[in-house]
């Protein structure tokens, strides 16, 4: 899903979306699409792999994955791709940046949530799900906080002459210390 994430942006101009912010957005995009494709892929085998139809299995399937996307793939791909816009900048995307250790690092960590969701241990009222959900959000809301860090030292350096902002960035009035 990074690498889908990757090719996509790829001809965007560098400057143009700078922010982690950005870089969660595109990822978590991406993880929703991937999210949905393969649930539908997982209902049509519900649906029809036992050589009957079986609706209300595909339906029961479809609710609880799309309850259950906003822990998975969505914030997964969220977190990555963030990863990968705070190694990006400003700077246009290049293929260096994908085994930077800061983004090896947060990709090692969604795959072994990931690996945690499919492995097949399971616990009551879909616990482990919401318990690996809880800590990607945490994660991600850590990650929230850095991207906008970000933006608020941007603007200050703005504010004394220093670097230049992206028009929509620019216009967004300063926040006292």
């Amino acid at each position: 899903k990074i690498l889908a994430v990757f090719v996509i942006m790829l001809q965007l101009p560098g400057l143009r979306y700078p922010w982690i912010l950005n870089g969660m957005l595109f990822g978590a995009a991406v993880g929703a699409g991937f999210a949905a494709f393969e649930s539908a892929g997982y209902a049509l085998v519900s649906l029809i792999g036992s050589g009957q139809l079986d609706v209300d299995g595909a339906i029961t399937l479809i609710f609880l994955r799309g309850a259950l996307a906003p822990f998975g793939h969505v914030v997964w791909t969220a977190l990555a791709a963030g990863a990968l816009w705070r190694v990006k900048r400003d700077r246009k995307l290049s293929p260096a940046m994908l085994v930077d250790l800061r983004v090896l690092r947060i990709l090692g960590l969604v795959i072994a949530l990931h690996a945690i969701w499919d492995y097949g241990f399971t616990l009551p009222f879909l616990l482990k799900y919401v318990a690996l959900g809880v800590l990607a959000w945490l994660l991600v809301l850590g990650m929230i906080t850095s991207g906008l860090k970000q933006i608020k030292a941007t603007q200050a350096t703005a504010a004394v002459g220093g670097s230049s902002l992206p028009q929509a960035t620019a216009l967004q009035p300063m926040v006292p210390p």
